[in-house]
């Protein structure tokens, strides 16, 4: 009897909630997010990815992911799997001077997926690029933000998403930290209601998605599947290598990238192939040296 009693105050006293009902038109926004475009490289640009990515970066990068498909596993990917030079480690990728191994960035993470298994909000670690390859099973949905609206979804998160408890708790680094861990997740519809850029795509088997330096993205599969990723960065990369360790440094996260000594390695590296260059052309010319020379004067401008 007290029994019965106390559960009917307690119900008196929170009130009943009743079951709200599905309706798919609830989706309808989903819709309205632009599709990111599907690139189609030949067997000969394949050849050479990371010259291919830079030839269609301009376009690409202001999608967040550029989405290539119809290339089997076996004629690119096992490749660079069998082999200890993997993706990351390409003549073009500057990852090839980082001398440990680095599960996820320096070395390839397979990755394991189940009906609605998402990625929560997120950018690469030091702002890298990443390739992540469908190997087989159900389809990814992925959406992001490009890099150049990082600012704005960072704001976006801090003002629309996480609570007046958090921010009033651990302030807005503490916010970025929450961010950082790769636990926050939400739909994109919030970033369309506060007109930040955001884009989607369907990842299918034998398909590659390329995310660009500093777009924020997430996603979820549509059942049991299985991929692959990993890092690599190209020349660059490091002016944004630069944001990302006052990123760090402001976070109080310990690096996990030596930036400067990675520098050093590469301008060596410039300068002992300018001197064998049979070209005519000036190493002074070309973008990858311009991209060391901006490093290098930031560096030493922070120093």
């Amino acid at each position: 009897m007290t029994g019965k009693s106390s559960i009917t105050q307690r119900t008196a006293r929170h009130g009943s909630r009743k079951p709200r009902k599905f309706d798919l038109a609830d989706l309808e926004w989903t819709n309205t997010i632009p599709e990111c475009p599907t690139y189609h490289p030949s067997e000969h640009e394949f050849e050479h990815p990371l010259v291919y990515l830079q030839k269609i970066a301009p376009e690409a990068s202001e999608y967040v992911f550029s989405f290539n498909n119809g290339t089997p596993a076996t004629d690119f990917w096992l490749p660079y799997i069998a082999s200890k030079n993997n993706f990351s480690r390409l003549p073009q990728s500057l990852l090839r001077l980082v001398d440990r191994e680095i599960p996820g960035i320096t070395d390839p993470m397979l990755y394991i997926g189940m009906l609605f298994s998402m990625f929560a909000w997120h950018v690469e670690d030091h702002y890298l690029y990443s390739i992540n390859y469908h190997h087989s099973g159900a389809n990814k949905t992925w959406y992001g933000v490009p890099g150049y609206a990082a600012s704005q979804f960072e704001k976006t998160v801090l003002q629309h998403v996480y609570s007046n408890k958090i921010l009033t708790k651990h302030g807005d680094d503490g916010a970025f930290k929450f961010l950082a861990q790769k636990t926050t997740m939400f739909p994109p519809n919030v970033m369309l209601q506060h007109d930040v850029a955001v884009y989607k795509a369907v990842q299918k088997p034998g398909e590659f998605i390329i995310t660009f330096p500093r777009a924020y993205h997430a996603g979820f599969s549509h059942g049991f599947n299985c991929g692959e990723a990993v890092n690599f960065a190209n020349g660059d990369w490091f002016q944004l290598r630069a944001a990302a360790s006052r990123r760090y440094a402001h976070l109080r996260r310990m690096p996990l990238i030596p930036y400067e000594e990675l520098l050093s390695k590469e301008a060596m590296q410039v300068y002992k192939s300018s001197r064998v260059r049979s070209s005519k052309k000036k190493p002074e010319d070309t973008a990858s040296y311009q991209s060391y020379y901006t490093a290098f004067l930031a560096s030493y401008a922070i120093l």
